[in-house]
């Protein structure tokens, strides 16, 4: 199944199950719950983006997940870059 980032919509997904948390260091994230978080596993290794709006009472987020599938080896760590 595709992520909904993806145009598929919330098919498979519970809107409950996704929320705007507060990290460590206070910048907004994505909370993903439940089965949510079950199905956003299967989509390999994902960075979040999240953009926030308001006005008045009203908040709305905007998510877009950049994933990459999983890999199935293994890097050895003298072989990482660090950027």
């Amino acid at each position: 199944m595709k992520p909904p980032c993806l145009g598929t919509g919330w098919r498979g997904l519970r809107y409950k199950d996704v929320e705007v948390e507060r990290s460590d260091s206070e910048a907004p994230k994505v909370g993903l719950h439940g089965t949510d978080s079950a199905l956003a596993s299967t989509w390999g290794n994902c960075q979040w983006q999240l953009s926030l709006s308001h006005d008045g009472d009203y908040c709305r987020p905007t998510a877009i997940a950049l994933c990459s599938p999983h890999s199935t080896t293994s890097v050895p760590p003298e072989s990482e870059t660090q950027i």
